[in-house]
């Protein structure tokens, strides 16, 4: 079963932020505030055969976002999925957007993106 929105959706709600409610990862895609591109605690989604995923942005470079999720080899991970496949950057519409954010970070110690299931 893939369960990467209900990580999502829990983590938010631990921080007391509503998550969409639902189980669909591209749901995300049209939840809260769009954003141009990366930045430290965004949600993410992308496409893939079958559906979608969804995590948290740890951290980017020119060619990849770094992402914190669950169901990424099933398991809560830290990978990197090129950012070609990425097709939204969201956040909370009632959180500010932090205004030190680096405009690059590397996570060194990520595995490339493998199955989300």
């Amino acid at each position: 079963m893939p369960w990467c929105a209900a990580f999502v959706g829990a983590v938010l709600n631990l921080a007391g932020i509503k998550g969409t409610g639902t189980l669909w990862a591209l749901d995300y895609a049209k939840w809260g505030q769009k954003l141009k591109g990366p930045a430290l605690g965004a949600v993410v989604t992308k496409t893939r055969n079958g559906g979608g995923h969804v995590f948290f942005c740890v951290g980017w470079d020119k060619d990849y976002v770094y992402g914190l999720g669950g169901n990424q080899g099933d398991a809560v991970s830290i990978v990197r999925f090129p950012r070609s496949i990425i097709n939204s950057y969201t956040w909370p519409k009632d959180v500010p957007l932090p205004t030190n954010q680096p405009t690059v970070l590397a996570v060194s110690t990520a595995k490339d993106a493998g199955s989300e299931a």
